[in-house]
């Protein structure tokens, strides 16, 4: 374990004792942390790549809870989370409408632009 630990093939070396710990913890956290990555990519549209939704969860998860996997389950179903998430589910949101809407209006003619736009 310790030569795959200096080979960068694992963050850390698991103790049996807390094996069954670390891997609940550690499923629970992939669980909500996937569920996300597919509400961001829905409302993006699938535009967005399953590597920038991970990027993007893990800019809005504080880098003192990321350090653990416990904290960040903690973390996701805590009160304090609802607020930049929801931030972050609108904003992908409204960039897609927006890139939506200005390809729709790129089709039309400029009568028919000036008509929407009324």
């Amino acid at each position: 374990a310790g030569r795959m630990k200096a080979k960068g093939c694992i963050n850390e070396v698991l103790q049996w004792r807390n094996a069954r710990s670390f891997f609940y913890w550690r499923i629970q956290k992939r669980q909500r942390v996937d569920a996300l990555q597919e509400k961001l990519i829905d409302v993006s549209g699938s535009e967005l790549s399953h590597a920038t939704a991970l990027d993007m969860i893990n800019k809005v998860i504080p880098a003192g809870v990321q350090s653990s996997d416990q904290k960040t389950v903690e973390w996701l179903a805590s009160p304090a989370s609802v607020e930049p998430l929801e931030k972050m589910l609108r904003d992908v949101k409204l960039d897609y409408s927006k890139k939506n809407v200005l390809a729709l209006l790129q089709d039309l003619t400029a009568e028919d632009r000036a008509q929407v736009l009324k």
